[in-house]
Formats: C-alpha cells, structure tokens, sequence
C-alpha cells in the first residue's frame, strides 16, 4: 500500500515562513538598567551591530536639529544688545549716578550704626569686670537691640524689596518700558516673530549683524550710537 503525503494546507506553508518561523524570528529586545542615579536605556535590534544603531542614533539627532532648523527659517526673527542700547541712552546713566549716590549715603548710615554696635560691645568687654550681673544683662540686652537695629536698617535699604529696590524699579521702569515699546514696534512693522537679547546668556556664539537692530531702536527712541 503506498503511503501518500498529505498535503499542507495553506495555512501551513504561510505560516512556514520566517517571519512566523519561531526558530528563525528575532525580536527587538530593550533594557533599563540603574547606575550611579541614572537610568541607561539599551536597545538591541536583530541584523543590527551595536555600532550601526549608534550611527542611527546619530543621524537621528541630525535629521531632528534640521526639522528644527527648517522650522525657524519659516520665521524671522532679529538680535538686539540691552547693554550697547542702555549705555547709549542718557537717562540711563543719570539713572545710575542717582542709585549710586543713594546707595553710598544708606549705606554710611548702615555702617555708623554698625560701628555704634562694636563700640557698645568693646566698652562691655573693657568694663564687664567691674560691673554687677544686673549691669551685665543691661549692657548686653542694649548691644543686642542695637545690633538688631542695625540689622533692620539694612534690611530697610538694601533688602529684596527695600528702598534700594523701590528706587532702582521707579527709576529704570520706565526706560525699559521705552525700548520695550520701541522693540514691539520695529517687530511689527518688520514682521520679527521673535527678538533675542544678546547680551543675556541666551547661547548665542555668532550672529550676522544684519539681524541684529539695536541701532534701529535706539533711533526710534531718539538716540543715536556713541
């Protein structure tokens, strides 16, 4: 009697093939692992060598950075100089002399009072052997509220929001409100979508001085470069 093979189906030989094949198919493997505080995030693609991904990997990064690059392109924008603008404008200087000369007078006071507290507190160490434990506590009690006096006046003039910061706000307020508006309107009229201060630390290494309008503002404010 012959024996005949069966025959395979359809779905057999589909599923024959290596795409299906246990033995044959690879999957992409992935790993996350702790070191030192950080996580490090290994992939393992099967036909590929370690350094084939680093290359894709790289490529990657270069195909984003030009999407981005492309996409800036699509808007103008310019570069002004705050500190080229501001030393160009005269108020600005005036504005300056009067906080220094404001600052050189509070702080006199702040130091004559500090000094007061030295000489109360040298009297006490010169004297303490003469005096009663009544006149000790006294002496102390008075050098401590001196101290926190002087302590006080500094806080008044030169803390976070003392008369120092109240003078330098009413006075430099205004001028940036000037080159603010003056910025606004050069932008619109010249279709900037964004302007940069390139005296900040924005990462600006290079940039064409044909972006850059800091001689445009300070004409529409009236000033001209020294």
């Amino acid at each position: 009697m012959m024996m005949i093979p069966s025959r395979r189906n359809f779905f057999d030989e589909v599923f024959d093939e290596p795409i299906f094949s246990k033995k044959e198919a690879k999957m992409m493997k992935t790993d996350i692992k702790e070191k030192d505080g950080n996580y490090i995030f290994t992939i393992d693609v099967p036909g590929f060598e370690k350094e084939n991904i680093n290359t894709m990997k790289k490529l990657l990064f270069i195909a984003v950075m030009l999407v981005s690059a492309l996409g800036m392109s699509a808007q103008k924008f310019a570069l002004v100089d705050m500190e080229y603008i501001l030393k160009n404008i005269p108020a600005y200087e005036r504005a300056n002399e009067q906080l220094s000369q404001v600052a050189k007078k509070w702080q006199a006071e702040v130091d004559a009072m500090g000094t007061e507290v030295q000489t109360l507190y040298k009297n006490y160490q010169n004297e303490s052997v003469f005096l009663s434990q009544e006149q000790k506590k006294a002496r102390q009690e008075a050098i401590l509220a001196k101290e926190k006096e002087a302590s006080e006046l500094k806080k008044k003039y030169f803390g976070p929001e003392g008369e120092l910061f109240k003078k330098r706000t009413s006075l430099m307020t205004p001028i940036q409100e000037e080159i603010y508006n003056a910025v606004k309107d050069i932008s619109e009229l010249r279709g900037y979508s964004l302007v940069l201060d390139r005296a900040s630390d924005t990462g600006i290494i290079f940039a064409s001085p044909k972006v850059d309008i800091s001689n445009e503002v300070l004409t529409k404010l009236g000033y001209s470069a020294n």
